[in-house]
């Protein structure tokens, strides 16, 4: 009996994981795509004939963008963490809150 609880517990977590990666990737696809037309808009309002200036400022919008969703990511993590935890009344627990709280406030 318990094998069978925690093989549909592994099941459910393998379909939850799988979810939250599609999830990321329609989200990156969407802020890809976002990205290109705000791009197109911002050579035609410049009109600047240098485009190494333009191809920077891509760059640094995309690893902003990158960096802002890994933050998000983790923090998400970390509140789901918490969560499980507070629940099943792990030692420590409530310093963790304290600690991912000061984190989100943080950011």
């Amino acid at each position: 009996m318990s094998f069978k609880s925690n093989r549909t517990f592994e099941e459910r977590k393998r379909i939850i994981e799988m979810v939250a990666v599609f999830i990321v990737v329609f989200v990156l696809i969407g802020i890809s795509r976002l990205e290109s037309r705000l791009f197109v808009l911002s050579e035609t309002l410049t009109q600047n004939p240098e485009i190494s200036t333009t191809i920077t400022y891509f760059a640094l919008i995309n690893l902003n963008v990158v960096l802002v969703l890994v933050l998000s990511f983790l923090i998400f993590r970390n509140v789901a963490k918490l969560v499980i935890e507070r629940r099943r009344g792990v030692l420590g627990s409530r310093l963790r809150t304290k600690l991912v709280v000061s984190l989100v406030f943080l950011r």
